[in-house]
């Protein structure tokens, strides 16, 4: 329950996500993560990109609606235009507490 509603508080009151808006969140580990994605298709319509490492998370991610860029790929920008038409997004969620998303960001 705190993941949805510490979700909801990120995605709808502080970055007030709107449809269509593409969306990058660290989705690694976090069950967090899964709130983000669940919350940004179903609630606000939304379009998440998933950061994975794995195939297992991958395949949650995808089922919850998330496009799905494995972390190690280093052509994120290209990715991101292909996805959303823009080399850039307005919101990132990191859930994990770690530097990947700052690693994302210097790409």
């Amino acid at each position: 329950m705190d993941d949805y509603f510490s979700a909801l508080l990120a995605i709808g009151r502080r970055a007030r996500i709107q449809r269509n808006e593409c969306l990058l969140v660290n989705a690694k580990h976090s069950r967090s993560a899964l709130a983000v994605i669940d919350l940004a298709t179903r609630v606000f319509g939304a379009k998440p990109i998933a950061i994975c490492d794995d195939a297992r998370r991958a395949q949650l991610c995808a089922n919850l609606g998330a496009t799905v860029i494995y972390r190690n790929e280093r052509c994120l920008p290209y990715k991101l235009k292909k996805i959303s038409g823009k080399e850039e997004v307005r919101v990132m969620i990191e859930t994990e507490g770690e530097p990947c998303i700052e690693n994302v960001v210097k790409w």
